[in-house]
């Protein structure tokens, strides 16, 4: 197995034909699962699925930092300081694997006195919690190699692992639900999944990095300091991130019956969607960044984030006016009508954060490849305490409308203000250059895309997924045509036609020599 790394272009296509796989599936098994378990089933999976989400706060933000290191390490073929920033990373996950399954059991034991969940549910919720524990405390180990895997930029190879037992868990979940189990058997598959994935990880490490060694490797002390040092930053930020994406199903279950949960999971796990088509960007862009830092400096950095930048955004922006546009048809014929009218309000308003999130994920993720990341963190959680506290302001006068609001409205600004002085301080991009590149001309470029959707939506009766898919897909290259036209500059639109007239005259002679 060859340790060579693919180029970012095949590294990126790993990672979103994951993605596909995975939200593919997420998106079929969501409505099979909804309606198996019940509203309120449902909403207890999604609060416990939140609740346990935070004891992944103990990562400390150290597989982060151990891909990191590695990229660089290896990069440099230093295989010793490799060596021994994963025997450090293995020691801090050990004990901290403990202490997650120690949680876990005190959680288990209070959630009676947490939340508002059904008597009847009670038993299987703090079964739920604890194999959760065990699902974490496992991942923090297998998270170790995975960083290493991701620091030696082989995303092809994990990417077809991922995929593979993506399709495993999808097969274990409708069989078990077919055959009436519930919330227990579905945590079982989750901690199986996790011990699965930890050892493939394992091996993948070893078989792409034999130089690596997992003794004798001498003190590890200085390695801990240095893994901490670096992610005490980035597990701030992991911190902040989980408060804004998991925090909201533990508001609204505190407030409200935790059957509501299930409408504005329905609605956030779309939004998420989009985000995760960026961040298997972002994913490879820091570890590239932490090595290209050595070669081409800050200046490499910054032309990265403003030619993906925009890429990105012409990504999210589809999907933003698809949701703010036709999102109360979609969910109707995904979920069934009843769940349409309720969820999309909340929809439209996280539609607005998927809007910008594809250049903030891209600069992030920069910003962390070259451990500038001490800002980031700070802004990050500020925007987590905003949105906790007007979620937990808004949900009492607006419901579930003022929750996504309370989510919005932080990110917005955090988006629109903060992240141009971010990137002027760190990347050298001037803010008004970071905003008219990375989200203003790729907003413009998708004004045909969003006509032409308005139009679908007003003119055209939708009575299936399939042909609402077919509807979207058809409208795309109006992106690509507006790209073209406001994104590209004269040179790169000189250069795209001369590569699609050299490929069609690559035909013509091909199809005529055919006929010779």
């Amino acid at each position: 197995m060859s340790g060579r790394a693919p180029s970012v272009f095949r590294s990126t296509i790993a990672n979103w034909a994951v993605f596909v796989v995975v939200a593919v599936v997420s998106f079929l098994l969501s409505p099979f699962i909804v309606h198996h378990l019940g509203d309120t089933a449902y909403g207890t999976w999604v609060l416990l699925g939140s609740f346990v989400g935070y004891l992944g706060l103990l990562d400390f933000g150290v597989r982060g930092a151990v891909t990191r290191y590695v990229a660089n390490q290896y990069a440099a073929g230093d295989h010793a300081a490799a060596s021994t920033t994963v025997v450090a990373a293995l020691r801090l996950f050990a004990g901290l694997a403990l202490l997650t399954a120690l949680v876990a059991g005190v959680l288990a034991l209070s959630l009676d006195s947490l939340f508002r969940i059904p008597p009847d549910l009670l038993h299987e919720a703090r079964l739920v919690v604890l194999l959760g524990g065990g699902t974490v405390a496992v991942s923090f180990i297998g998270g170790v190699f995975g960083g290493v895997v991701a620091g030696l930029h082989r995303f092809d190879i994990d990417g077809g692992v991922e995929i593979a037992i993506t399709l495993l868990r999808a097969v274990a979940v409708v069989a078990a639900l077919n055959a009436g189990y519930g919330l227990v058997t579905l945590a079982l598959i989750q901690a199986a999944v996790s011990v699965l994935r930890a050892s493939v990880a394992y091996v993948l490490a070893r078989r792409l990095y034999p130089e690596l060694s997992l003794r004798n490797t001498g003190p590890t002390r200085p390695a801990i300091k240095q893994l901490l040092a670096f992610s005490l930053f980035s597990s701030l930020i992991q911190l902040s991130g989980i408060l804004i994406y998991y925090s909201n199903s533990i508001v609204i279950a505190a407030f409200l019956p935790v059957g509501v949960v299930t409408y504005y999971a329905i609605a956030a796990n779309l939004a998420d969607y989009a985000r995760q088509v960026v961040a298997a960007v972002s994913r490879v862009i820091t570890p590239r960044t932490s090595a290209a830092l050595a070669t081409g400096g800050v200046d490499a950095v910054r032309s990265v984030v403003l030619s993906v930048g925009p890429a990105a955004t012409l990504v999210t922006v589809p999907m933003a006016i698809t949701f703010l546009l036709r999102g109360e048809r979609f969910l109707d014929l995904w979920m069934g009508p009843a769940y349409g009218p309720a969820t999309d309000q909340v929809l439209w308003i996280l539609s607005l954060a998927v809007w910008f999130a594809g250049g903030r994920l891209v600069a992030a993720a920069a910003g962390l490849g070259i451990n500038r990341h001490r800002g980031l963190a700070a802004l990050y959680a500020c925007e987590a305490v905003a949105n906790l506290g007007l979620s937990v302001v808004l949900i009492k006068p607006l419901g579930l409308i003022g929750v996504a609001f309370g989510m919005t409205i932080p990110t917005l600004i955090v988006d629109l203000v903060f992240m141009p002085k971010y990137c002027a301080r760190h990347l050298r991009i001037p803010p008004m250059e970071f905003l008219t590149r990375v989200w203003v001309w790729p907003s413009v470029a998708c004004l045909g895309f969003a006509v032409a959707t308005f139009a679908v939506e007003r003119w055209t009766d939708t009575d299936s997924l399939a042909t609402f898919f077919l509807q979207v897909v058809a409208l795309l290259p109006l992106v690509g045509l507006g790209a073209a036209i406001t994104v590209l500059s004269r040179t790169q639109r000189e250069q795209l036609i001369h590569r699609a007239w050299s490929a069609v005259r690559g035909v013509g002679r091909s199809a005529l020599a055919e006929r010779e």
